[in-house]
């Protein structure tokens, strides 16, 4: 048996290994992270809770300063990987931990002249000194991870170790779940349980760095001031300013130009469809290593895979949205029963943050092309489009119709970003016609707009959450079985490979 076989095999149960565990633990977590959000609503209400989230988000826009480090070293770990060269996987992670530290102190920055002058703008009633401390705390966390064990996180995603990632995440964010739900039930201040989620989140940095020692003996990050390895971070930052504009924006806005009570019913809704989202895109970062260590090798071979993967990919993300579309309904009448200080039954958001989601999900393996194959800086100036678009139509909107507004803005973006990104990712990465892709996306619609006519003919009355699982596990199945049939009948080279 040849070494080249093994290697292929090895790569092959890592795909296995981390798609497996990541969809497992992600469906813990969705849960546990749906059951947290209610509990603040109902202790401390919705106000209480759109403010958490907006600062959420903020945190998100500071992020922004590591922004690109990480990207980029993946990109650039993903060879001398493949080729298990030591040397230049010490010099790159040298230079990434580097890169992390310098960050660190503006980041330190960022956040306490976040935690002084928020407290000062906001308009909530919840007291400014409590608004401090929570940024704070949350700040602080952040700021040890960036500094001590943020590039070791990325040698193990760019060597497809995202099982060991996951299941650390996993562990941690359970215990910082149960933590939080301990600490709200007692009737605790939020700062004591914004306090105790710190505490239990820094136990992540020594795993990661003993996780490391034992998978890489050899590993000493080497200080050099020779070639700049990740030189195209500062392409990946445009990248992740769009993205965190496209994700971050939308409830800022809502709690600046709307209110705080309706930024928690966005951020609610986001809930459902973010976690959901994770949990998908979990196959894309769990095969995405595959794209990168493939594409210099042989091209047909590369396509083929390519093919699969977008195939693959494109009928879970239909699937999944489809399904959530069915079964959000009767999820929000029963997580949003007796709360009255908000309307969390707004007619239009669903179908809004199903086909943002949609968008979103059918554009990610060509995305994820674009990055692993150094195409990032070429595609910038594209990503800063679609943040002005977002940002420009989602103000002029917020002012006519509200939280729809802003949704509206993020579609219109949307609209343009992945057809721009479908097109490159084909026409200049792969020297190809995009119609196959276009011809995925064209029949997956049909089958949802199918599905969306015939949806007010079937009426679900669920009066408990066993119920409600056992219908979404109905629901799911049927919605598989139609997408997956629709799948194999239509791309009849995908069932070759499968063959």
């Amino acid at each position: 048996m040849s070494r080249s076989f093994l290697r292929i095999q090895g790569k092959g149960n890592l795909v296995v290994r981390n798609v497996v565990i990541s969809f497992g633990t992600k469906i813990v977590l969705m849960l546990l992270n749906i059951i947290i959000p209610r509990l603040f609503i109902v202790s401390y209400g919705s106000e209480v809770n759109g403010l958490l989230s907006t600062i959420t988000q903020i945190f998100g826009y500071l992020a922004l300063l590591e922004a690109g480090i990480g990207t980029a070293s993946i990109n650039a770990l993903y060879k001398p990987l493949d080729q298990q060269n030591q040397e230049q996987i010490n010099i790159l992670i040298g230079q990434t931990k580097a890169y992390f530290r310098k960050v660190t102190i503006f980041y330190t920055l960022g956040v306490m002249g976040f935690a002084i002058l928020y407290p000062l703008v906001s308009h909530s009633s919840v007291d400014r000194q409590t608004i401090f401390l929570v940024i704070i705390l949350q700040g602080a966390g952040n700021c040890l991870t960036y500094y001590c064990s943020s590039a070791y996180m990325q040698l193990l995603i760019a060597d497809g170790k995202n099982y060991f990632v996951d299941a650390i995440s996993f562990v941690i964010s359970v215990g910082m779940s149960i933590t939080k739900i301990i600490l709200v039930s007692a009737g605790c201040n939020v700062v004591w349980v914004q306090a105790g989620f710190v505490v239990v989140s820094l136990i992540k940095i020594p795993a990661v760095l003993l996780l490391c020692r034992r998978q890489y003996p050899w590993l000493k990050p080497t200080k050099t001031r020779a070639y700049d390895s990740l030189q195209e971070r500062g392409a990946f930052v445009v990248h992740e300013i769009s993205a965190t504009i496209f994700s971050g924006t939308d409830v800022f806005l809502i709690s600046t130009f709307c209110s705080f009570a309706l930024a928690s019913v966005y951020s609610v809704y986001n809930l459902v469809f973010g976690a959901l989202n994770t949990m998908v895109n979990t196959a894309n970062a769990g095969l995405g290593f595959l794209l990168g260590q493939n594409f210099y090798k042989d091209r047909q071979k590369f396509l083929a895979l390519y093919d699969r993967y977008s195939a693959l990919y494109s009928g879970i993300v239909f699937t999944v949205m489809t399904a959530a579309y069915i079964m959000i309904t009767p999820f929000m009448s029963l997580y949003t029963k007796g709360v009255a200080d908000a309307n969390y039954m707004m007619s239009g958001l669903p179908i809004l943050f199903v086909i943002i989601n949609l968008m979103s999900g059918v554009r990610a393996v060509a995305a994820r092309l674009i990055t692993v194959t150094g195409h990032a800086d070429k595609t910038k100036y594209r990503s800063i489009l679609e943040a002005i678009i977002n940002i420009t139509t989602s103000v002029i909107l917020v002012n006519w119709i509200g939280i729809y507004g802003v949704l509206i803005g993020t579609i219109t973006a949307l609209a343009y970003r992945m057809n721009d990104i479908i097109i490159y990712a084909n026409r200049v990465i792969l020297q190809r016609s995009p119609w196959c892709e276009y011809k995925r996306l064209v029949i997956n619609t049909i089958v949802f707009v199918v599905i969306l006519l015939i949806k007010p003919y079937f009426i679900f009355n669920v009066t408990n959450y066993v119920q409600l699982l056992a219908l979404a596990l109905v629901v799911c199945i049927v919605v598989a079985l139609v997408y997956g049939a629709v799948t194999l009948l239509t791309n009849k080279n995908l069932i070759k490979n499968i063959k």
